[in-house]
């Protein structure tokens, strides 16, 4: 598969009614309903999903990899961040279908009410 450039325009205005770029957890629920009375072009990056990510104590070890991860770091910290080099955090967040929910280890976390 390659790149959409200017060839596929015409294809793409010809079958799609609508261009969802982006399938992570959002992306492709809006994509999933637009699909339901028109036709969807799904552009996503990242590559086939590694069978790794199906056990979840392994994701840890699949981030910070070019195929699923996008490896952001944050802007060097002033007050946070001491003990890592240049005050700068790995910031994960995944690529391909599904996006970071890829590299969350199905870890679900929700607020406690009576903490806020």
């Amino acid at each position: 598969m390659g790149y959409l450039d200017r060839r596929h325009w015409g294809w793409m205005r010809l079958f799609c009614s609508f261009s969802q770029v982006g399938a992570g957890s959002a992306g492709a629920m809006v994509a999933n309903r637009l699909s339901e009375f028109h036709n969807v072009l799904l552009i996503e990056a990242g590559g086939t999903p590694n069978p790794i990510l199906l056990i979840p104590v392994m994701t840890y070890a699949i981030h910070g990899r070019d195929p699923i991860d996008w490896k952001f770091r944050t802007v060097p910290q002033k007050n946070s961040s001491f003990g890592i080099i240049n005050n700068s955090n790995y910031w994960p967040s995944g690529k391909g279908l599904g996006g970071s929910s890829n590299i969350n280890g199905m870890i679900y976390l929700r607020g406690n009410v009576t903490r806020i």
